[in-house]
């Protein structure tokens, strides 16, 4: 009785949040803790930086910075169990790097530390070459990646400005266009952002925020300010392109549900739903043809949307209230049956550009966007590893274990491996020598 006690409660839809979050709560950038709560990875991704993620607005709507407030710690859809927001309910909780190592099978070690006792040799890794536009070396933050086809200035988007001397370069990997943000505000004639083309004329000092710039695969744009103090905001890029199709293993918009009659959880109302409809735990619920299922377990007050809306907390929204691209998001949605959807194909490409789940909790929003529906290791795509895109959560904390070239990155050498399992070969046998010589001084004693 327990048991099923225990299956019902935690297959409740999130319906309140326990204990409540300050009243009008806002970060620097005007987001709630309801658009924390929307998306799975933003609460881990975004919600433990007070860089970010500071102060709360009073009654009149003023900001307060008296005290720093985080977001993981003020906002309930952030905090774990049943009551929390779809960020954090089970079994997302039990998400560990170990459990994503796992997936494929890696191997454990005879040594622990931060490397979580798995050779990263054997985890997985994704080439993002058929969908990436653009590379950035930033090597101390001086550029930021904005979601998967924007970049900006250091302190862009939290308007703080950019520092002295940063400098940054982004290099085109395909035929693109440019966009450049609303507001470009620099030093001009001191902090300079250029475009290198391959051919044709170059741009010295880009200064104008309403341009687009088609650029060519081997362009790019050079970041450069100078060393004296500014307080400036910066400025902000975004790409576009034509990129092929991409499939994914699972999850996918070609798998459709309600088409025939479905077997219910133990939890639920019923035991089995009919056609046209899926089970729930208050009932069975309509699935019409042209909606997609909300996902039991994200805290959604509906359980089917129509394909303009998304699913969230407060019932089916229209992209505009959580920011996502609705193609993006119904890119891993299981669609009501009756709906034409089209056979997704892998994308062929030259672009070699491997990242690993390290990556993908970087940023905000990588996990919905094409790159998570792309096959790695042994087939498996980022929404089938990785914690961050199956739970929200960042279980990475040692950084990068893969170079863009695919090699495994500095500490996670394949001689590193074969070092330490030489290591671990010659103290086995070196036990094995004692435990011969300790059983012949015994035999030799008792003679």
């Amino acid at each position: 009785m327990m048991r099923l006690f225990l299956a019902a409660l935690f297959s409740v839809n999130w319906a309140q949040c326990q204990p409540e979050p300050k009243a009008g709560w806002v970060d620097q950038l005007g987001r709630d803790c309801a658009w924390y709560g929307a998306e799975k990875e933003r609460c881990e991704v975004l919600g433990d930086s007070p860089a970010i993620n500071a102060g709360y607005r009073d009654e009149a709507k003023k900001f307060s910075y008296h005290h720093i407030q985080i977001t993981m710690k003020d906002c309930c859809e952030c905090q774990e169990g049943i009551l929390g927001g779809p960020a954090f309910n089970a079994p997302g909780k039990f998400c560990t790097s170990n459990t994503e190592f796992e997936i494929v099978g890696a191997r454990e070690t005879s040594w622990s530390s931060v490397h979580k006792n798995y050779k990263k040799a054997d985890t997985w890794r994704v080439n993002i070459g058929p969908v990436a536009i653009f590379t950035m070396e930033a090597p101390n933050g001086e550029c930021e990646f904005v979601g998967s086809n924007c970049v900006s200035s250091r302190g862009y988007r939290t308007k703080k400005g950019y520092y002295n001397t940063d400098a940054c370069t982004i290099t085109m990997l395909r035929d693109a266009t440019v966009t450049m943000g609303n507001d470009i505000d620099v030093e001009e004639g001191y902090d300079k952002l250029s475009f290198e083309p391959q051919t044709g004329p170059r741009i010295a000092e880009i200064v104008t925020a309403d341009r687009r710039i088609e650029v060519k695969a081997g362009d790019k744009f050079q970041w450069k300010t100078d060393k004296y103090d500014s307080s400036y905001r910066g400025w902000q890029m975004c790409f576009s392109a034509e990129l092929p199709s991409v499939g994914s293993s699972s999850g996918s918009n070609s798998v459709q549900v309600g088409c025939e009659e479905s077997t219910c959880m133990a939890s639920d109302y019923f035991l089995t739903c009919p056609a046209g409809k899926i089970c729930g735990s208050g009932g069975c619920y309509d699935c019409p043809a042209g909606s997609h299922e909300c996902p039991r377990d994200g805290g959604f007050y509906a359980r089917a949307c129509t394909n303009d809306k998304q699913c969230h907390w407060s019932g089916c929204v229209p992209p505009t209230r959580t920011g996502v691209d609705q193609a993006t998001y119904l890119a891993d949605k299981s669609m009501c049956c009756g709906t034409a959807t089209a056979p997704a194909s892998e994308p062929e490409s030259e672009i070699i550009l491997y990242k690993d789940c390290w990556w993908f909790e970087q940023e905000e929003g990588r996990c919905r966007g094409p790159e998570a529906s792309l096959k790695g290791s042994q087939g498996l795509t980022a929404k089938d590893v990785c914690c961050v895109c199956k739970y929200g959560r960042v279980v990475n904390h040692w950084g990068k274990y893969v170079e863009d070239d695919g090699s495994l990155a500095e500490g996670w050498s394949e001689s590193a491996v074969a070092e330490e399992t030489s290591l671990a070969s010659e103290n086995s046998r070196l036990k094995r020598t004692n435990r011969a010589l300790v059983k012949a001084l015994k035999e030799i004693s008792l003679a």
